[in-house]
Parts: structure tokens; C-alpha cells; sequence
């Protein structure tokens, strides 16, 4: 007996849970539910009469991507669409759609009419509340047959909102060039300019995309009864793989003496591959000062001296990522490089070289590259260059004495420096 009681508490227990959570589910709101009816031929052609029907089939298909209202199903519309010929007429008559709205269990009727040819199509179309006979809102366009079917649902796409009985707003969009793609949460809804197009009241995605050009896109919160305007620049798209010819300035930094800070000019001839560039470079710098001063019995001397430097590199860098109008990147290089010592002499500074030395370099860099890609983009760019060997580097001193005379001794320099500069690329 006992445990017959329990069962039967526990029953009662699982049957209030599954009432409750049925009650709960039955207070969320429901999607109003669309009919998309046949639509009337006002062309005169009977060889467009294939419309009446590809028209609403298609715009079905699209008003299904809405997640804002509930499509019937085409199928359960052709037993009303015999006994209510809604598209032989183009007068909308509230107890015949009342009567159709029910039958299809349906809260909005989509009605609509064509004319025109082949060429230019006229299409109307009108949202009409099932219950009360009322058009909620209407939308014209006109397009090519090859078009029309298209432009017909995306037309059909800007009523859902109202349709749903939510609180709207309009999005205007443009772009330069016209002609872009708009896309809303992931559904395409016309090209630009996109003029007033009517949103429910919320935040959406839109995408603006031409072949050819750089897909941009934004989060946008519509506003009830307000009008949110996207304006946007595409720029020209990315090829797979594009020629480099760049120039460049670097400003010398050393990380010790006695070389000072100089400059450093590069030009560079590469390819880009996705996201990678691989480039050979040529880089001079024509005087490196590493001048300095020693003392006589009678005065303090300077020894005027420069480094003439000029390497051959090979480098490699990968874009991190992309935003808007910049790209930040990474990159390694390495080569040959060539150091010349010079000691200039006289009033005209007439230069002898000294010495002369084969040196191994390499380095890492970092950069930022504006309007990345494009036919001409801008870079700044900060580097750092080490070399494994030092290059010997001889000194004047003077010796003590009545004769005394200035003598030579050898040292050793390191070149490893940071510089920091920038310059242009074009790409094609």
C-alpha cells in the first residue's frame, strides 16, 4: 500500500511539472504566421502567366530566412487558392481575406500583381492584416525578368518586420561604389543605395559586398521610428598573389658606439602570397660617422671617418591581421653585407678607404601598413639589425715626445643597431 501512494504522488508531481512548463511554453509569443497567395497577371501576356506562381514560390523561399515571421507552406495554400481565387482580382476584399486568413491559419496575406514585358516588370506588392482586412504596407519595383524574382523577395523580406507587428525603424545604406550587395543577419535585402529599408527595432549585422572590393560590415542597433544611415568606402578587393616594389627610410639608432645615428635607405622588389610577402632588398647607407677627436701636444685633433654600408637582403613577413585601413605585420631578413671604412682628408673632405668587410646580417622587424594591399600603401616600420661579427675599426693616438707622432691601434666595432622609419609600396 505504501508504495502504490508514493507512485501515485509522484505522478501528480511529474503531471503539474509537464502543465507548468507546458504553460510556460504556451506564454512565449508565437511568430505571426505569413501566406504568400498567388499573384494576379495585369500584363496582358499569357507567356508570363508561369508567374503567378514562380513570383510567391520564390518569395516563400526567402521570407523563410526571416527569423521574425513563420511562412505556410505553399502546399497547404493550393485547396484555399481553389475555392478563393484571390488572384483574379485586384480588389482586396476584408471578408475574403478574412476567410482565406483562416483557413491557412495565417495572420498576414501577401498579395501581389505584374505587369509590363520581359524587359520591365512592374510588381506590386501588399502585407494585409488577415483579421481586419487592413494592407499593413506595400512595396513596388520594378526589374528584368532575369531579376525579378530576386528583387521581388527582397522586397518581400523588408515587409517581415512589419508583418511580425514589431516596433521598426529604416536603415539607409550607401556606398561608393553603388551597386554593393546589402546584406541584414546574414540575408540579402537589396544594393546600394539602399534607401529607407524598414528593420525591427534592434541590433543587426549588416554586410556591404561587390565583387571586386572589400567586404564591410558593421553592428547597427535600429531605433523605433528613427533612421540609421551607413555610408561606407569599398576598397578595391585582394588578388591571390601580388607583385611589391617598395621604398623606404630607416633612421639609424646604435646600440653602442663610437657609430652615430644615420640613415639608412631601402628599396625592396617582392611578391605577396595570402598573407605572406617574401621580397629581396637593397639597402645604403652612404656615410655612417663614426668621426672622433685625439689630442696633440698643441691642440685637440679630429679624424673625420665614415662607414659606406650597403646590403643584400632576403626577407620574409606575415600580415597578424586586418582592420579597416591598417594591417599591423611581423618579419625576419637576413644577407650580405658590405662595410667600407673611409678617413676624409682636406678642406674638400676627399675620401681613402681605409678598410673594407664582409659581414653576415640579420634581423626581425615590425610594422603597420595603411591601406594595406592597395596600389599604393604607406608603411612604418621599426627594425632590428644584429650582426654576429664586429668589424676592426683603427684609432689615432699621439705619441709623447719632442718628435712625437700619431700612431695607429686597432679596436673592433659592432654595428647591431635599432632604426625606425617608414615608406610606400605598389602592388600589382
Amino acid at each position: 500500500m505504501p508504495v502504490t501512494l508514493n507512485r501515485g504522488r509522484a505522478a501528480r508531481v511529474c503531471l503539474v511539472f509537464f502543465l507548468s512548463c507546458g504553460a510556460t511554453l504556451s506564454a512565449a509569443p508565437a511568430k505571426r504566421a505569413v501566406a504568400v497567395v498567388n499573384f494576379q497577371n495585369a500584363s496582358g501576356s499569357r507567356s508570363l502567366d508561369y508567374l503567378k506562381t514562380a513570383l510567391p514560390e520564390s518569395i516563400s523561399g526567402m521570407l523563410a530566412s526571416s527569423p521574425e515571421v513563420r511562412v505556410v507552406e505553399r502546399a497547404a495554400l493550393n485547396r484555399v487558392l481553389k475555392e478563393i481565387e484571390l488572384e483574379q482580382s485586384g480588389v482586396i476584399d476584408a471578408g475574403q481575406v478574412s476567410r482565406a486568413g483562416k483557413l491557412v491559419r495565417a495572420d498576414v496575406l501577401l498579395i501581389g500583381s505584374f505587369s509590363g514585358n520581359a524587359e520591365k516588370l512592374n510588381v506590386t506588392l501588399k502585407a494585409v492584416d488577415a483579421a481586419t482586412g487592413v494592407v499593413l504596407e506595400g512595396r513596388a519595383i520594378t526589374a528584368p525578368l532575369s531579376e525579378v524574382l530576386d528583387q521581388s523577395g527582397q522586397a518581400a523580406l523588408a515587409m517581415a518586420a512589419v508583418a511580425a507587428g514589431s516596433k521598426t525603424g529604416n536603415l539607409t545604406v550607401l556606398s561608393n561604389p553603388e551597386g554593393a550587395d546589402v546584406r541584414v543577419d546574414g540575408v540579402v535585402v537589396g544594393k546600394t543605395p539602399l534607401v529607407e529599408y524598414r528593420l525591427s527595432a534592434r541590433a543587426h549585422r549588416v554586410f556591404v559586398s561587390k565583387s571586386g572590393y572589400r567586404e564591410e560590415e558593421r553592428n547597427l542597433t535600429i531605433q523605433p521610428g528613427t533612421i540609421e544611415t551607413m555610408n561606407e568606402t569599398l576598397l578595391p578587393g585582394r588578388k591571390p598573389t601580388m607583385v611589391m616594389l617598395g621604398l623606404g627610410y630607416q633612421r639609424l639608432l646604435p646600440t653602442s658606439g663610437p657609430v652615430l645615428p644615420s640613415n639608412l635607405f631601402l628599396a625592396q622588389l617582392g611578391f605577396t602570397v595570402g598573407k605572406w610577402a617574401f621580397d629581396f632588398s637593397y639597402a645604403m647607407n652612404p656615410s655612417w660617422d663614426h668621426s672622433y677627436t685625439y689630442s696633440s701636444l698643441f691642440a685637440t685633433l679630429t679624424d673625420s671617418r665614415k662607414y659606406f654600408l650597403h646590403a643584400f637582403l632576403l626577407g620574409a613577413t606575415f600580415e597578424l591581421f586586418e582592420f579597416r585601413f591598417i594591417a599591423p605585420y611581423v618579419g625576419v631578413f637576413g644577407g650580405f653585407t658590405q662595410v667600407s671604412d673611409y678617413e676624409l682628408k682636406g678642406s674638400d673632405s676627399t675620401s681613402s678607404r681605409i678598410s673594407s668587410f664582409d659581414l653576415f646580417q640579420l634581423g626581425g622587424k615590425f610594422g603597420i601598413e595603411i591601406l594595406p594591399r592597395q596600389t599604393i600603401s604607406f608603411f612604418v616600420e621599426g627594425r632590428y639589425q644584429y650582426f654576429p661579427a664586429s668589424v676592426s675599426r683603427t684609432t689615432k693616438v699621439f705619441n709623447q715626445g719632442v718628435l712625437g707622432e700619431a700612431s695607429r691601434v686597432e679596436g673592433e666595432t659592432n654595428l647591431s643597431s635599432f632604426s625606425v622609419g617608414g615608406g610606400l609600396r605598389l602592388y600589382f
